[in-house]
């Protein structure tokens, strides 16, 4: 009756002690609210998650060795001291979890990206939703919820797309070959003064008349969106596409064919 009763009090203890935790970080979250700074809301998203994390699997801890010194009499020093072999063959057999635990580790430590942001490691690519002990998971394209181990996260180059300071947009279009070369150059150089019109396109453009094949004449075109949003790159690669037609009709170039597809690199 007297193990029931410890144990009663022990599990009340134990889950006081988990609401703690979740009071005193509910705090801190509001606090960094309050002084509304974006490194702040970063550490909210991201650090404050996965502390919660960690304190609650100490303090479940500390509840178990409690439990079973109190209650079933465990010498639990001694239990720890005599884990030896045991305790590494246990390691052994948790190696890649602790892999990834020390991973996630690094991940807080150098910050190779945060949550919100959109990366791209090996063939995985989606936005970061949540940094855990064992796995990040990511929001895919397709809006499926993906779970990476961290270890994977860092193993391979990982690129922070979130980072980029503008986007790529690069194809190649092919006129007939009764293109005059004057109506190539009106074309090349309206479509320059069209594209570095627009207000998010960097000043590095290029369009270049490239290569003379029997299928026709090739310009390839290059330029840079200033921003880091997919959609508003969308808009003005769709809008450069419509004053380049527009461009190339006023000056009476012929496409050859099919007009190529672009495929940006984004």
């Amino acid at each position: 009756m007297l193990r029931i009763f410890l144990l009663g009090i022990i599990a009340t203890v134990t889950w006081v002690m988990l609401r703690l935790v979740d009071f005193a970080l509910l705090v801190v979250q509001r606090r960094n609210e309050l002084r509304d700074s974006p490194g702040l809301r970063r550490l909210d998203h991201q650090f404050l998650p996965f502390a919660k994390d960690l304190l609650k699997v100490l303090v479940i801890i500390i509840g178990l060795m409690v439990v079973l010194g109190e209650v079933f009499g465990v010498n639990v020093t001694a239990l720890i001291g005599g884990l030896g072999i045991g305790g590494l063959a246990v390691a052994f057999a948790a190696k890649e979890s602790l892999e990834n635990l020390i991973a996630s580790f690094t991940i807080f430590l150098d910050q190779p990206f945060g949550v919100g942001d959109l990366v791209k490691a090996g063939e995985v690519n989606g936005t970061v939703e949540k940094i855990g002990f064992r796995s990040t998971r990511l929001r895919t394209a397709e809006k499926s919820y993906l779970t990476v181990p961290n270890k994977s996260m860092i193993d391979k180059p990982l690129d922070n797309l979130s980072l980029r300071t503008s986007r790529r947009v690069g194809f190649t279009l092919t006129f007939d070959q009764k293109t005059t070369s004057a109506q190539l150059h009106d074309i090349i150089a309206g479509s320059i003064k069209a594209m570095q019109g627009h207000p998010l396109v960097t000043q590095d453009v290029q369009m270049k008349f490239n290569a003379l094949t029997p299928s026709g004449k090739e310009v390839t075109v290059q330029y840079f969106v200033d921003t880091t949003s997919y959609d508003e790159y969308l808009d003005v690669k769709e809008d450069l596409n419509y004053r380049l037609v527009e461009v190339v009709e006023e000056h009476g170039g012929v496409f050859a064919g099919a007009p190529a597809v672009a495929v940006p690199q984004a």
